[in-house]
């Protein structure tokens, strides 16, 4: 059997709130200032800028040519 979880935040909100009562002392709820802080945190960064070049062109990697006289022979 297989549970996909529940989509709609309210059902998710609910079943959250019916487990809080089950317990003799439930920990605290995390506030508006801990979501974000979270969310900040879970979040990549974003993707760095691409090196440029000497002539300002985008940086490219060497061809095949240049990797092999750059490859030391075995």
């Amino acid at each position: 059997m297989t549970f996909v979880g529940l989509k709609k935040p309210e059902d998710r909100a609910a079943v959250i709130a019916y487990l809080r009562t089950l317990a003799d002392s439930p920990p605290g709820l995390p506030s508006g200032a801990d979501i974000a802080a979270e969310k900040a945190e879970l979040t990549p960064p974003e993707a760095a800028p691409a090196k440029e070049g000497a002539d300002g062109a985008p940086a490219t990697a060497p061809d095949a040519a240049e990797a092999a006289k750059a490859a030391p022979a075995h």
